[in-house]
């Protein structure tokens, strides 16, 4: 190449790309031209020929350099992770094993998990970042490890079933639950709720347990309250009658008692004959809720001849003090006067 210039020994310097790219001119003119050579140095170039040079010097590479740590510790459930940081730094990319479960933010260098992580399913991931500039770049390997947390709730066991019918018009007692935990062990129980004995109705009562590391469970109990329990009948008289053919039969009745309802009536079914014969006389009551009970009553028509009639009277006739006689009085015999 020919380069116009009329002084001897001239050095002519550019700086083309990063390395050093210097001119130099060599020889006496020649047609009023010198001879150029070209030369790429690193080193500096203090003169070039008889007159005075420029001098070059060597451009300083200034690349990244990592200052934040190689492994990050996670809790498993959370996505955040921390933060890469590189001093020169213009900016981050993201390689590796696992970087398509992980954000990076190219300008901040803040990491992410794209998915909350559970350790039960992975407990490590592994990755590279990248940090670069007009210089270059550096890499730096992240392993990033998962906490195993306690994440199982206390498991509550209902003492008595799950499902109980109660007598309405009665106390109900709770019969209770336990807790316990893998980590604590027995944990206190919690119930929400309440049963009025005295209101035919459905109860839910429910049952809480909490860890120490915040996990809650919960179990219900539902109570039904009912009226089951049918009333009390109470014959007026005896529940077993005789009476003499030709008699009439007188009937006393019966009353009932409801738990629930109070005083409820009572049906009499059944009659008593004039025949002789045993006869039954049915008393039956029922309350609101249809519970219902029967009592019965048995009524005997005898002969008022018959042995044994509980009406005749026998009377033992002394003599001296020895039995003499017996007379027999019947329930309607007239009065006789033994002497």
């Amino acid at each position: 190449m020919l380069y116009e210039d009329h002084s001897d020994f001239i050095c002519k310097v550019s700086r083309a790309n990063k390395n050093a790219t210097s001119l130099f001119q060599f020889g006496s003119p020649m047609n009023n031209k010198f001879i150029c050579l070209f030369f790429v140095s690193l080193l500096s170039l203090q003169s070039c020929g008889g007159g005075g040079g420029d001098s070059v010097t060597q451009p300083v590479v200034s690349l990244p350099v990592f200052t934040s740590a190689t492994t990050f510790s996670v809790d498993e459930n959370q996505t955040d992770i921390g933060e890469v940081t590189a001093t020169n730094a213009t900016g981050f990319s993201l390689s590796g094993t696992d970087a398509q479960s992980i954000d990076l933010d190219s300008s901040s260098g803040v990491l992410s998990f794209m998915t909350a992580p559970d350790y039960e399913t992975q407990s490590d991931y592994q990755v590279t970042v990248t940090a670069s500039n007009n210089d270059g770049s550096a890499t730096q390997n992240i392993s990033i490890s998962i906490i195993d947390l306690d994440e199982d709730a206390p498991v509550i066991t209902l003492l008595g079933g799950s499902q109980i019918n109660h007598e309405q018009m009665s106390t109900f007692v709770d019969p209770g639950a336990t807790a316990e935990d893998a980590v604590d062990g027995a944990v206190d129980v919690d119930v929400s709720g309440a049963v009025n004995g005295d209101a035919a109705g459905v109860y839910t009562l429910t049952y809480s347990a909490s860890d120490q590391a915040g996990n809650t469970s919960s179990l219900n109990r539902e109570v039904t309250v009912s009226d089951n329990t049918p009333p009390i009948i109470s014959l007026l008289g005896s529940d077993s009658v005789t009476i003499v053919q030709g008699d009439t039969y007188e009937e006393l009745g019966a009353s009932a008692v409801d738990a629930v309802d109070g005083v409820v009536d009572v049906i009499i079914s059944g009659s008593v004959g004039a025949d002789l014969g045993v006869y039954v006389v049915t008393y039956r009551a029922t309350d609101n809720a249809g519970n219902n009970d029967s009592i019965d009553r048995t009524v005997t028509v005898v002969d008022e001849n018959s042995a044994g009639n509980p009406w005749d009277l026998d009377l033992v006739i002394l003599n001296d003090g020895v039995a003499a006689d017996i007379e027999t009085f019947a329930r309607n015999a007239t009065k006789r006067s033994i002497y």
